[in-house]
Parts: structure tokens; C-alpha cells; sequence
């Protein structure tokens, strides 16, 4: 039996967050954007473990990028049953530039 490739053209990725369906269409602007962000969370997040930063502080940072990424109130209905923190925050932040990063591959 003959296996069949298929490729299908593709301008915009779905992300499933916590049970939310955004869909976004990756620029080469929003891989230079995701890098810097990428940059001022990780800093951030080590001088959060450090106590140098308020977790607070870092949340924001990542509902800031979140925001602009995903659009208009994606932050609140991702976070609608749960209490954001700095770890789930990092995490979903991360996990956005992947899939942005992985578009182009």
C-alpha cells in the first residue's frame, strides 16, 4: 500500500489555551518581538526567584505580551477559573514563542 503526503498552505496557527481557541497569523516581526520578550521574561523571571523582582511584576510583564499577541482580553478569559501566577504565566509566554517560532520551520 502506497503512503500519500499531503501539504496544505497555512497562514495563521491555532492555539488551544486552556480550553480557548486563538488564532493568530505568525510575521517575521512577531519572531523578532517573541526573542526580546524572551529575553525580558527570562531575566525577569530568575530575578523573581531571587526576590529581586515581585512575582507580581512579572505577571504583568507576561499579560503585556500575552495582550499583544493574542489580542483584547485573552489574557482574562485564558485565566477566567484560575488565579494567574509566575510559573503559569512563564509558562503560557513560552509556550506562545514556540508556536510562533515552530510556524516557520
Amino acid at each position: 500500500m502506497k503512503q500519500q503526503a499531503t501539504f496544505n498552505f497555512t497562514d495563521s496557527v491555532e492555539l488551544n489555551i486552556a480550553g480557548n481557541v486563538f488564532t493568530l497569523t505568525p510575521t517575521p516581526e512577531m519572531t523578532a518581538q517573541a526573542k526580546i520578550f524572551a529575553d525580558r521574561a527570562g531575566k525577569m523571571h530568575k530575578q523573581a526567584l531571587a526576590g529581586k523582582v515581585k512575582d507580581s511584576e512579572v505577571v504583568d510583564m507576561c499579560k503585556e505580551v500575552i495582550t499583544s499577541i493574542l489580542g483584547a482580553g485573552s489574557f482574562e478569559t485564558i485565566f477566567t477559573d484560575r488565579e494567574p501566577n509566575l510559573k503559569d504565566c512563564y509558562n503560557l509566554t513560552i509556550f506562545i514563542f514556540a508556536e510562533i517560532k515552530s510556524f516557520y520551520r
